[in-house]
C-alpha cells in the first residue's frame, strides 16, 4: 500500500516487445511523474513485471533502464482507465515503470525536468494470516499497545460432539512502513508510541468449513497474551463475534476494556439465545419407506420466554412436504435447554431439508436446519466422514468412515489414498467400519478411496479429498534487527500449519558465516521459545530455522542478518607487499576491557598514490579492509611479527593506516 500524485502520472500504453505477454499490450503505463507531488491517494502494488518495455529516450531499442514495471491497482472501479488506453483495456489496474521511480531518469538521452515527482510514498506492507476462503463470520478485537509483536489472541473451538480441539494464534496485523521503519518497537500503525489497532480475523482461520449452521456446534473461548517481551502493558478494548450472514452479534463474556502485562486472560462467549443442535444420525443414508430419526437439542432456553413451541418441517425443492408440532422429551433445568426427537418416512427419493423452529411465548424465533439425501436400497457408499477438517497439517491422523446403504449385510471394506495416479493400500478386505490414515511428512492433495462388498458380491465405492499442508517458515522474530557483536540477540521463527508432535523448542536454529556454522541454544527460561545468539565478529551472516521430525525435515528458511562493523582501511606501499607478501596483513583490536582480537585484512585490488616519507614523488599503495567490533577502542597494523606504528590507532578519529618502509629494517605508519 501507498500514497501517491496520481494526478501528476504521465500516461503511455504498453507497446509489443520481445517477452512482453500479448494481454498487456495496450495496458497504461505510468512513465514519470511530473507536477506537485502532493500524495493524495492511496493505492496498492499487486505484482511486477521485469519484461515490460517502454522507450524512454525513443531511439527504438531497449537501454538499460526502460524495462521493468509495477502492477498497481487502482480504488476506482474496474472500467477506469487513462484516456489514452483503449477501453477494453480498461480494468482498474495500471503499471509503472521502474524508471518513474526514480527523481531523476537513470536511461540515457532521457531529460529529467526540474519538477518531476516521485510517484510512490510511504509504501508499506501487510502481513495477514493465510486463509481457506471467506466465511463471513469474524471475529473483531481492539488492542492499544505500544509494541505490535508483544501480545495475541489464541482462539479456539471445542467441537461439542466428539471433543475435537481447533486451535490457532492470531496476531495483530503487521504493517511496516518502509520510510520509518527502523529497529526499535512499533506499534500498529509501524510508528513510536502507543495506540488503538482494530483488528478482525476470519473464524475459517481457526476451523477451516465455519458456516453459520455449523457455528453452534462448538464452543469457543479466547486467549488473550501479553508475551511480556517489554515492560509495557497491552490494554484489550473491545473483542466480539460477528456473524455477517445473519447479522447477529456474539458478545464476549468479560468486563472490557482490560490490561494485561506479562499475563494472560482467557474468555469465552456469553450465553445466547439460539437452538444449538439438531442430530440427523445416519440423515445422509437414509433410504426409501426407512425412518428418518432426528434428535433436536436446544440451549440457554432460560433466555427465552416459556412456553416454548416447537414446529418440524421437511421439505423438498423449497417446497413443504411435512410439518409436525412437537414437544421436549426432556429438559435439563441446570442449562435451560431440552432434547426433542422424532421420526419421518420419505417415500421418494430426492435432496431433502429439515428445520426445527422453536417460538417463545414473546414470539420470538430461532431455528436449525440439516440437509440429507434420500437413496434408493441398492449397495451405496453414500458418504465418507472424516473425524478432522479436510485441510491437514503433517502427521495428522484422519479417521476414515463410510457411509453405507442398501446391500445385504455383512459388509467387508477395502481403504486406499491416491496420490499422484498412484493407488496405495490402506487395509484391504477387511470386517472395520472404520480406518486411520496418518500422513507423517509428505503434504499435497489426496484421494481417499473406499470399496464396500456386501455379502452377495455386489461391489460400491466412493472418494474424497483432503489436503495435507507443509510446515512453512514465514518469518523471523528478533529482538534486535541490527545486533553488534557481543549482543544478545533472541531468536524465534513463525512456522506455520506446524504439526501438533514438534514443540517450539524442538526448531533448530543456526547461523552460519564463511561456511563457518554455530548451532544456538535455548539458554534463556525467561523465554523457552527463543534462542540466543552472541556473535563474536560482524559481517552477515546466513540464519537458518529447520523444523525436523526424526530426520525428515518440514520444513526451512534461511535469512541473512547482519552484525555491525568498524571498517579499518589499510593502505600499504606495494614493495612492503612484495617483500612480505599479503596473505597475514593483520588488525589487532582491543576493547575498553582490554579484550584483544586480529581481523585480517582483505584486498580490494586496488591502489592510490601517496606522497610519504622522502620520496619526491608520490608512492603506489595497495589497499586492503579490516573489519573489527563496534566495541573496539583501539587498533594496531601488523604483518606477522612485525609491527606498525608507535600510536595506537583511535576507532573514534581514525580509522585508515598507511604502511611503508624506510630502509627494510624499520617501518612506520601515519593515520588519517
Amino acid at each position: 500500500s501507498y500514497a501517491g500524485p496520481i494526478g501528476d502520472y504521465q500516461f503511455t500504453t504498453i507497446p509489443q516487445a520481445a517477452g512482453v505477454d500479448a494481454e498487456l499490450v495496450g495496458h497504461g503505463i505510468v512513465t514519470k511523474a511530473i507536477g506537485s507531488g502532493v500524495a493524495n491517494h492511496m493505492m496498492t502494488i499487486v505484482g511486477y513485471n521485469d519484461n515490460i518495455w517502454v522507450d524512454l529516450n525513443n531511439n527504438g531499442k531497449a537501454d538499460d533502464g526502460e524495462k521493468g514495471a509495477l502492477k498497481i491497482a487502482n480504488s476506482w472501479g474496474d472500467t477506469w482507465g487513462d484516456y489514452r488506453v483503449a477501453a477494453d483495456k480498461r480494468d482498474g489496474f495500471f503499471w509503472i515503470a521502474y524508471d518513474a521511480l526514480n527523481k531523476k531518469s537513470v536511461v540515457d538521452g532521457v531529460t529529467s525536468e526540474s519538477n518531476r515527482a516521485v510517484p510512490i510514498y510511504g509504501p508499506g506492507r501487510f502481513l495477514v494470516s493465510k486463509t481457506f476462503g471467506t466465511s463471513g463470520i469474524f471475529l473483531y478485537f481492539k488492542l492499544n499497545s505500544d509494541n505490535r509483536t508483544d501480545s495475541y489472541v489464541e482462539v479456539t473451538a471445542k467441537k461439542k460432539t466428539d471433543g475435537t480441539v481447533y486451535t490457532r494464534q492470531v496476531n495483530p496485523y503487521y504493517f511496516a512502513d518502509f520510510t520509518t521503519v527502523s529497529s526499535q518497537k512499533l506499534n500498529y500503525m509501524g510508528k513510536t508510541g502507543f495506540c488503538d489497532g482494530a483488528m478482525v480475523a476470519d473464524m475459517n482461520t481457526i476451523v477451516p468449513e465455519i458456516t453459520s449452521q455449523n457455528f453452534h456446534d462448538y464452543d469457543w473461548s479466547f486467549r488473550f497474551v501479553d508475551s511480556g517481551s517489554d515492560s509495557s502493558a497491552t490494554t484489550v478494548k473491545e473483542a466480539f463475534i460477528k456473524d455477517e450472514n445473519t447479522n447477529t452479534t456474539y458478545p464476549i463474556n468479560g468486563t472490557f476494556p482490560f490490561t494485561l502485562n506479562k499475563t494472560q486472560k482467557t474468555l469465552s462467549l456469553k450465553p445466547y439465545y439460539h437452538f444449538s443442535k439438531l442430530y440427523l444420525p445416519e440423515a445422509s443414508a437414509i433410504t426409501v419407506n426407512s425412518n428418518l430419526k432426528f434428535t433436536f437439542k436446544t440451549a440457554n432456553e432460560t433466555l427465552g420466554s416459556s412456553p416454548i413451541k416447537y414446529t418440524m418441517t421437511v421439505s423438498k425443492d423449497g417446497k413443504t412436504v411435512f410439518t409436525k408440532q412437537h414437544k421436549a422429551t426432556s429438559v435439563d433445568k441446570a442449562t435451560g435447554s431440552s432434547v426433542i426427537k422424532g421420526t419421518w418416512k420419505p417415500t421418494a427419493t430426492g435432496a431433502y431439508t429439515i428445520t426445527i423452529t422453536g417460538t417463545d411465548a414473546a414470539g420470538k424465533t430461532a431455528s436449525r436446519s440439516a440437509d440429507f439425501r434420500v437413496y434408493n436400497k441398492l449397495l451405496a457408499v453414500r458418504a465418507i466422514n472424516l473425524d478432522k477438517s479436510k485441510y491437514l497439517k503433517t502427521y495428522d491422523s484422519v479417521k476414515i468412515t463410510p457411509q453405507i446403504t442398501g446391500g445385504t449385510a455383512p459388509y467387508t471394506y477395502s481403504y486406499y489414498y491416491v496420490k499422484g495416479g498412484k493407488t496405495v493400500k490402506i487395509a484391504e478386505n477387511t470386517k472395520s467400519t472404520y480406518k486411520t490414515k496418518t500422513f507423517n511428512h509428505k503434504t499435497g492433495k489426496y484421494t481417499l478411496l473406499v470399496k464396500v462388498k456386501d455379502a452377495t458380491g455386489a461391489v460400491a465405492q466412493s472418494s474424497i479429498s483432503v489436503v495435507v499442508y507443509p510446515a512453512e517458515v514465514k518469518q523471523f522474530v528478533y529482538n534486535n534487527n541490527a545486533g553488534k557483536v557481543g549482543d544478545s540477540i533472541y531468536v524465534r521463527a513463525d512456522v506455520n500449519d506446524c504439526p501438533s508432535c514438534i514443540k517450539d523448542t524442538q526448531y533448530i536454529y543456526t547461523v552460519e558465516k564463511n561456511g563457518k556454522v554455530e548451532t544456538l541454544n535455548y539458554s534463556d527460561v525467561r523465554y523457552p521459545n527463543q534462542v540466543v545468539w552472541k556473535p563474536t565478529e560482524g559481517g552477515t551472516y546466513n540464519l537458518t530455522c529447520t523444523v525436523k521430525n526424526g530426520d525428515k525435515v518440514l520444513a526451512s528458511k534461511t535469512v541473512p542478518y547482519k552484525v555491525s562493523t568498524f571498517s579499518i582501511n589499510v593502505n600499504v606501499i606495494t614493495y612492503v607487499c612484495n617483500k612480505y607478501g599479503t596473505s597475514n596483513f593483520t588488525i589487532r583490536y582491543w576493547d575498553k576491557d582490554g579484550k584483544i582480537g586480529d581481523a585480517k585484512c582483505t584486498a580490494l585490488n586496488t591502489t592510490k598514490q601517496y606522497n610519504v616519507g622522502f620520496w619526491n614523488t608520490a608512492q603506489p599503495f595497495r589497499q586492503f579492509k579490516a573489519e573489527i567490533p563496534t566495541t573496539s577502542v583501539g587498533f594496531k597494523f601488523h604483518i606477522g611479527n612485525t609491527w606498525f606504528g608507535d600510536t595506537d590507532g583511535n576507532t573514534t578519529s581514525h580509522n585508515t593506516v598507511y604502511a611503508f618502509n624506510y630502509d627494510y629494517d624499520r617501518c612506520k605508519y601515519t593515520k588519517e
